[in-house]
């Protein structure tokens, strides 16, 4: 998804953008810095191997102060299957072991696509769907040294009706 490490980053600014909008305060509370990897389609540089474009874009910033990256990236034709890891991973295990840095993955995307007026599905087979095969975790996320999430946002395609259950539960009363 192109744009999707500019709105995980944007998160990490300033938090929970609702709150932001209601205090009317986007305050960030750290400083980013961006590095794009990617072209305007989403692909990588066919001139440079991706574990080559990681070492020379972290190793950039990391000389001009960050610690902390973010790689909302993940090889959806390289699915971890056991065994050895991949280039791309070792190239970030060794990167934050030997820089003393932090590297955030994302374990990979399951691409939902429910048919047509049946958006509840996703709820119905949670989270049974998250042992099927297209659930795997993909590569880079399966690394020793780095922090590998997952994440759930305010916007899902979810029905109204739940929605609506949620806003009158306890639990979403005590947020």
């Amino acid at each position: 998804m192109r744009g999707h490490g500019t709105k995980v980053s944007g998160i990490a600014a300033y938090g929970d953008v609702r709150d932001c909008l209601e205090r009317q305060d986007f305050t960030p509370r750290v400083q980013l810095f961006s590095g794009k990897v990617v072209n305007d389609q989403g692909n990588f540089d066919d001139e440079m191997l991706v574990p080559s474009q990681m070492n020379a874009v972290i190793q950039y910033f990391h000389t001009r102060g960050c610690r902390i990256f973010n790689l909302s990236l993940g090889n959806r034709n390289a699915q971890y299957s056991g065994g050895k890891v991949g280039m791309w991973t070792a190239v970030l295990d060794e990167l934050a072991r030997e820089l003393n840095i932090l590297i955030v993955v994302a374990t990979g995307n399951y691409e939902h696509a429910p048919a047509m007026g049946r958006s509840e599905e996703h709820l119905n087979r949670y989270p049974n769907y998250l042992l099927e095969p297209q659930s795997r975790l993909l590569e880079p996320a399966v690394g020793a040294n780095v922090l590998t999430v997952g994440a759930i946002a305010h916007a899902a395609v979810v029905p109204d009706q739940w929605s609506r259950q949620r806003e009158r539960s306890p639990i979403a009363k005590d947020r």
